[in-house]
């Protein structure tokens, strides 16, 4: 019980609750546990968002697409994190990504009333939730105002971190060549230069509509 007491102590929504009112909690919520295996699904884009998924421990890729399906995108979350939290609320209560553990994963989930009896209950937990949706949409709104880069590898760079949940870590953008072209309005031959140019650098990996980045910090 008090493993369980320090693993909530550090998740987003339950930091800086006191030990009295997360006994309470842990006493009158219910919890749901799950555990993963690497490569099992644990969400596809377009699941209804009734549950709060709170990854706890392990490794999840996320898989990202363009409303096209013409692109995506691959990137890793580790815990603790929680699983698109604004997605149970508002116009579009969707996931809008696909999850599959990387490695053995552990989960904790909360229905969507036990959600809103906490944020009802424990103002805590009410300010941490608003400051999680409130600091994604802060962050969202900020890049229509950034500055445009110029040159061919900033317009890349730009569009690979616009796309991510995390600008850093690997990634893997599964891309036609013109279709990248195309999204960094430059012209095809360009935008092969550029790759095998980063290619040869190290800083990415190339093949057939895929392109790995090892680490986006870096390039």
């Amino acid at each position: 019980m008090l493993q369980f007491y320090d693993t909530l102590l550090e998740l987003p929504m339950f930091i800086g609750i006191g030990r009295s009112d997360l006994s309470e909690i842990v006493s009158t919520t219910k919890f749901d546990f799950l555990k993963l295996n690497p490569n099992e699904l644990l969400l596809s884009e377009s699941d209804k968002a009734n549950k709060l998924y709170i990854l706890i421990d392990g490794i999840l890729w996320v898989k990202s697409k363009a409303d096209d399906h013409s692109y995506e995108l691959i990137e890793e979350v580790t815990a603790p994190t929680a699983i698109q939290p604004e997605r149970i609320f508002g116009l579009t209560q969707y996931h809008s990504k696909t999850y599959v553990a990387k490695n053995e994963c552990n989960l904790l989930s909360l229905d969507k009333q036990e959600v809103l009896r906490l944020s009802a209950t424990y103002l805590i937990f009410r300010l941490n939730y608003f400051n999680m949706i409130c600091t994604q949409a802060q962050r969202g709104s900020r890049f229509l105002w950034l500055k445009q880069p110029q040159d061919i590898r900033a317009k890349f760079v730009s569009f690979v971190r616009n796309h991510c949940e995390k600008p850093a870590g690997q990634k893997v953008l599964n891309i036609k060549m013109q279709k990248l072209a195309d999204n960094l309005h430059e012209s095809r031959l360009n935008v092969s230069h550029l790759l095998n140019a980063l290619n040869d650098q190290g800083l990415i990996q190339i093949s057939r509509s895929k392109i790995v980045i090892p680490a986006l910090e870096k390039l």
